[in-house]
């Protein structure tokens, strides 16, 4: 079920199936933290440049920061070079 989620294309899936999808990549994310005045930006970034079942916002990993789990490398890479 999980691979062929990759390949809906355009049909819609489940938010019951995008929760179970996520949480087989979670555990091996790449991680990227950011300031608390920065979780509005950066969802909106993700947003528009990723898909949904591939990222994860993560409330309050520290005093005043959150973070954003990714499921590949280079949209991490991508997500830090536009949060610079």
């Amino acid at each position: 079920m999980f691979l062929n989620l990759l390949s809906y294309g355009n049909q819609k899936v489940t938010p019951q199936e995008i929760f179970e999808y996520k949480h087989t990549w979670l555990r091996n994310a790449h991680i990227s933290p950011i300031g608390e005045w920065s979780e509005y930006p950066a969802k909106q970034w993700c947003r528009k440049n990723l898909e949904q079942k591939d990222w994860h916002f993560i409330s309050y990993t520290a005093v005043y920061e959150h973070s954003i789990a990714f499921r590949l490398e280079e949209d991490q890479k991508k997500f830090e070079e536009s949060f610079k």
